[in-house]
């Protein structure tokens, strides 16, 4: 089985940040790490970095970047579909449906740009402004299990 990603920050730096929050405050630290790990791949598969920008002195990611993924770490232990459940990420794409009852038709038409889709972590898109621009493919995301 393919090894998951350290997270752009680590557990311990994530502990300083988000303090007593919960779920984290209670995760024992597997499941802080893999929260991480996740987090980093929803930011990887999601927007895409410069990496100028991203990264600092000692070569580690910047501030912003390390918030995001302690952000969306704690989202993951809240909910591990939070981060690449579809369903819950996208407006229908419907952008036409006909249905005729005699001699039965029926049509359906979607709108490929993927307008419609409600950005789930807004917080983190707005924080990575400047640093991170959103992948419009990513909005078909690929489903990561653990």
């Amino acid at each position: 089985m393919a090894q998951l990603p350290a997270g752009y920050i680590t557990a311990e730096d994530a502990d300083a940040y988000l303090g007593t929050r919960e779920p984290w405050f209670s995760a024992v630290i597997e499941d802080k790490n893999n929260a991480l790990s996740q987090g980093r791949i929803y930011i990887d598969s999601t927007y895409e970095c410069i990496s100028y920008y991203t990264s600092n002195e000692n070569g580690e990611a910047s501030d912003k970047v390390q918030i995001a993924n302690a952000e969306l770490g704690n989202s993951y232990l809240l909910d591990p579909n939070s981060l690449f459940s579809s369903d819950a990420k996208a407006n229908s794409n419907l952008t036409k449906n006909r249905v005729v009852a005699g001699d039965v038709e029926s049509e359906k038409q979607y709108n490929s740009a993927g307008i419609g889709y409600i950005d789930p972590f807004p917080y983190i898109t707005s924080l990575l402004n400047g640093e991170c621009s959103f992948m419009a493919s990513s909005v078909q995301r690929n489903i990561v299990r653990s």
